[in-house]
Parts: structure tokens; C-alpha cells; sequence
């Protein structure tokens, strides 16, 4: 059983993710700065880094994600 910390962490941490991913449909990276993603995912700018980590860690883990949910789009059908 997960925890409750560990639960909100995980909340907070997809959060990022989808900021990330929605300001990428607006802006290339390089414009994109880690007080906007925490702004838009309403969290603080140390969070994005102690969550996720550096720019090209986030870069990478929204790719893991992006790559993982289209997976199992494809082995639903």
C-alpha cells in the first residue's frame, strides 16, 4: 500500500508532467523555464527540480510517459 505522501508526490509529479507537456504545445523548450511549469502546475519551482529533477530530466521523463501511454493505446486495440 502506498502512502499518503507518497501518493501526493506522485500527484504533484504528473502535474509537472502535464504543464510540461502543455507548454511544449505552445513554446519550444529552450523558452520554457521551470517557474512557468511550477506556476502552471501550481507548484513551487524546488519542487519541480526535487521531483523530477533537470531540465533534460524532465525532458526525458515526460518522453517515458508520452512513449508508456501510447503503449497501452496500442495494446487496447
Amino acid at each position: 500500500m502506498v502512502g499518503l505522501r507518497e501518493q501526493n508526490k506522485a500527484l504533484r509529479r504528473e502535474a509537472i508532467l502535464d504543464a510540461t507537456l502543455e507548454l511544449l504545445g505552445e513554446h519550444e523548450p529552450a523558452e520554457i523555464s521551470t517557474s512557468q511549469i511550477a506556476a502552471l502546475a501550481n507548484v513551487s519551482s524546488a519542487t519541480v527540480f526535487n521531483l523530477i529533477g533537470t531540465r533534460e530530466e524532465l525532458l526525458i521523463a515526460l518522453g517515458s510517459r508520452v512513449i508508456h501511454e501510447l503503449l497501452e493505446s496500442l495494446s487496447e486495440l
